[in-house]
Parts: structure tokens; sequence; C-alpha cells
């Protein structure tokens, strides 16, 4: 059953805003078939129409994030460096974070590290995943493209990576939600030989995710960067758009599951934190926010939008990125046909197992476990009268504890502060550095 009419969308925004009051267990289970396996992960470098730059201990903790919302039915595959008994005890036993059950965990082998990276890497987890993965049970957030994986995919991967493509905005966004494109290039070489645009602009890789394939230019000197960085780009699009001067930036969370007689839903939203360049950083997940433009945002995507997408065939948990100007438009600027780097908070936050708003951020901490333990965890455990600390996902490499986490705040005034005491107790963070220099970047 698909929600078209402006008052099926109107009583699901009703709804919607209720459920909000009210938790209620929201989990990779409730959108896709029992038994599917959740891979949080994407290609390396450039491979399968994609292009990202994010080093590979990072994309560890990204595909650890399904853990804490799994549900009771999907299955999470993960890399073994974020699931060792070690981690998964200081999540469940000390953090008090509810993870998915041993049987729902799928390791990939422990040779792929993160020392393995680029073509190398894709290479060792494609093989690994024909062994590990039954055939039509596999979601990965943006998939390979190779001809003998494609029957592990529950769906098309062809048109899970041509929805992610920035480029296909159009063909599922109406026109008047959308920056206008000024520029159009086949790849980063024919990028690197062209004129300079109209300033201010925004140049996007079409491919790409968390600010990768982004540049916000304000000048000469920053497009030549935004040439520079690129340049070596082979295979994918690159695009100049219209600079939307923002007095918002959210990220919505939808679903649309997988059974055809359950309504698509909004799950939530969450404030980005971007730096001036276009690179995501964090972002603020607070439910109470009742900005009015919301429910206009809404009513575009339940109308519109996602019943567009149902109709392609595709079905499961995504992201919209949405910039709202002084004067209450809204822009459509990135779609994110995959689990995004706040869904699991939103979950967790809808579920009631957060009980106040939070800033995610990457962090890490240099010591050992006890000092992990000692110092930073009673900051971190879920019903601690000290808890500023929400944890997600976990790794070390090199000495260091790399993490995923929220940083939680009773009101706005709070941030500067909860911020300076995880600095003070040996958290490194460019996120919290800059809340602490810009206390509303948010």
């Amino acid at each position: 059953m698909l929600r078209t009419l402006a008052s099926t969308a109107t009583k699901q925004e009703e709804d919607h805003s209720q459920r909000q009051r009210q938790p209620e267990k929201i989990t990779l289970s409730n959108y896709f078939p029992s038994g599917s396996i959740y891979f949080y992960s994407f290609p390396a470098g450039e491979d399968s129409k994609f292009y990202n730059a994010v080093p590979p201990w990072i994309e560890e903790l990204v595909a650890a994030r399904p853990l804490v919302c799994a549900g009771e039915q999907a299955k999470v595959l993960v890399f073994s460096a974020t699931s060792t008994d070690e981690i998964k005890n200081v999540l469940q036993n000390i953090c008090g974070l509810s993870l998915a059950k041993p049987e729902q965990i799928i390791k990939l082998s422990d040779s792929i590290s993160s020392d393995l990276s680029g073509d190398a890497r894709n290479k060792a987890v494609k093989n690994n995943l024909g062994g590990l993965v039954k055939k039509r049970n596999l979601i990965m957030a943006q998939p390979f493209l190779d001809k003998n994986l494609k029957a592990t995919f529950q769906i098309n991967p062809d048109l899970t990576v041509w929805l992610n493509d920035k480029e296909n905005l159009p063909a599922f966004v109406p026109s008047q939600y959308l920056p206008q494109r000024t520029a159009w290039f086949q790849n980063g070489l024919q990028f690197a030989a062209s004129e300079m645009p109209a300033f201010p602009c925004v140049v996007k890789v079409s491919s790409s995710s968390a600010g990768d394939g982004v540049r916000v230019c304000h000048g000469e000197h920053s497009f030549a960067k935004a040439k520079n960085d690129f340049r070596r780009i082979a295979n994918r699009p690159i695009y100049v758009e219209q600079h939307i001067p923002a007095k918002e930036n959210y990220c919505v969370q939808f679903a649309i599951p997988f059974e055809k007689n359950q309504d698509i839903e909004i799950i939530g939203q969450n404030r980005q934190l971007t730096s001036p360049a276009g690179e995501f950083l964090g972002a603020a997940v607070d439910l109470r926010d009742a900005n009015p433009v919301l429910q206009k945002i809404y009513e575009v995507l339940l109308e519109t939008v996602l019943p567009k997408i149902r109709g392609m065939g595709w079905y499961g948990i995504g992201g919209i990125d949405v910039l709202v100007d002084q004067g209450g438009n809204f822009y459509f600027i990135d779609a994110n046909f995959r689990m995004t780097a706040t869904f699991a908070y939103v979950c967790q936050a809808r579920s009631g197992l957060i009980q106040k708003p939070v800033i995610s951020f990457t962090g890490s901490f240099n010591g050992s476990i006890e000092q992990l333990k000692n110092v930073l965890f009673p900051h971190a455990t879920k019903g601690h009268a000290n808890q500023i600390l929400e944890m997600l996902s976990l790794t070390r490499r090199q000495g260091t504890y790399w993490f995923n986490a929220g940083m939680m705040f009773d009101h706005p005034e709070t941030v500067t502060q909860n911020a300076t005491d995880l600095l003070r107790l040996g958290v490194n963070s460019q996120v919290l550095a800059n809340l602490v220099q810009s206390p509303h970047l948010f």
C-alpha cells in the first residue's frame, strides 16, 4: 500500500510525531526479510562506479554500526577487528549496549585488516563474500557490481548503485526541490581542464559518500584545490551545481518496508555537521526538533519521492540530505539508499535507548584497555550519573582505540562543557574541538 495522497501523508506525519513521543523498537528487522544479512560497507578506491577515499579502519567502524540496531531477525556482516571478544565485552558489559546476538554476527576473514586497501582490499572482500553469503540474502550499503556476486544480493545491485548516484536525483525528485546544475564533466581530467565558474559553487563527484566527493568552492583557490583533488578520477562524472546558502542542513531517515502492504515511513531526522569544504563531520540527533519545514519535507518524500522508489523495486532504509535556506525553501542534495552515519542513533533514540540529544563523532583514545575502562568509560556507561558519551562501535589500531560515539547533552548550553570534558579525558576528535570553538556549530 502506498500513501500518496495528502490526507494520508498528513496522517503519517501525525503518527510519526506521536511515535517520537512514545518509544518504539526500530531496527533493521522491521524492514528486511528474516535472515537478511546487512553489510554496511563500500567498495574501496574506485570500484563498481563508486569513489571512496575513506581509510579502511573507518570502514571497519562503519560496518559495525548495525550491531546496535539489527533487531531479532537481521544478521550483520562485520570486519573482525570491530567484533573481537574484548571489544564486544567492553561495549556490552561495560558500556551497556545491546548488540546483535552471536548467531546474528558474521565475520569477514581476519586477514582483511586495515592494512589492506584499494584493489587488494576489494578483491579480498569479494572473495570472502562468496564463501559467507548465500544467494539472495545480502544487503550491502554500496554494492559491488561484479557479475559473479550479483546472485548474492536481495535487490538488484545495479538499481541500488543507480539510486545512490547523485547524478540521478532529477529522475525521482521534482526540479523545484533541486539546486541548479551549471556544468558537467565526464571525468577528473576533463574537470581539471575546465574554466572557472561563478562563485560560490559546489563541485560533486556523482557517486561518493560522506563528503569524499563534494567540495564547496568560494573562489579560485578552493576551486583549484577541487581540481587537484579530483583530477585522477577516471570513471565517474563530476558536475558543478548552485550553492545553497543554508540555514539548516538535515538528513531525513526513511524506510520502505519489503512487505508492500506496509507503509513507507519517516523514521526521524538529524542536523548535519559539515566542514566549510563540505566534508561530513557528524550530526546532532534531537527528535524534539519541531522545525515546521520538516513536515513539508516529509510530505514531498511521502507523496512523491519514496513511492517512485518503491515502484522501481527498491526497499530498505536510507537517508536524504536536505538544505533549507533563509526563506524556508528546501533542496534535496543527496540521496543515500543505504544505512547512513546517524541511522543507528536515530533508531536508538526512537527506541528509547538514548534519552538525550546526541552529537555523533569519530574519536580516538591513546592508552591501554584498562585506561580506556577506568578513564573514559565511566562517562560512557548507560545509566551512570556521569554519562555524556553513547558508544556505538570500537576498534584498536596501532595502540590507539578508535570509536564512533555520540556526545550527549541536556541543552545547547551544555554542548561546550561536555565537549571540553571529553577532550580533557583524553578523547581526540576534530568535531569536539570544533564544538568548543564554535558551540553553535549545529
